[in-house]
């Protein structure tokens, strides 16, 4: 017989809370990521409706915008997905753009006022808002991001300030 305390044990990437090994994960607990059935479903509706709601926002700019401004016929939209390492140094966008954490936490700084963002957490990073990123390696060496950001053909999607 095994003792509870003893047996290994890992945060969940969706809600960030602590879970214990299970018997059913034998065999492949080194890919268990999520808590519960839940948390992993929850994942993938969540980038499902941020890729949504950045395509809204890129027709909103549209719309805002005469059809015949050079911006608008040459406006990208690139939805990626990233592993981060490192910390995000201050910087802008030229467009609004839309973060989705798939996994880790952030310190995200936006307009001098710092937040902790967790796995499932979503924001808008707004176009000209000086803003920067921490990885909190106390929970995860990186973290992984769903993004989507708006550009004009040959700029980059921000600049440092």
């Amino acid at each position: 017989m095994h003792k509870k305390i003893a047996l290994p044990k890992k945060n969940c990437l969706k809600c960030g809370l602590e879970f214990s090994w299970r018997k059913k994960w034998t065999r492949d607990w080194d890919q268990v990521k999520y808590c519960s059935e839940r948390c992993r479903r929850s994942k993938e509706k969540n980038l499902v409706m941020i890729a949504l709601l950045c395509l809204m926002q890129a027709n909103l700019f549209a719309t805002t915008h005469s059809m015949d401004t050079p911006h608008y016929l040459d406006l990208k939209t690139e939805i990626i997905t990233r592993t981060v390492c490192e910390d995000i140094p201050p910087h802008k966008h030229f467009f609004n753009s839309a973060i989705y954490l798939i996994e880790g936490r952030v310190f995200l700084t936006l307009a001098g006022e710092t937040t902790l963002k967790k796995a499932g957490d979503n924001w808008i990073e707004p176009r000209d808002l000086l803003h920067s990123g921490k990885i909190d390696k106390t929970f995860s060496p990186c973290a992984k991001i769903f993004a989507v950001y708006h550009h004009i053909d040959g700029q980059p999607i921000s600049y440092n300030d």
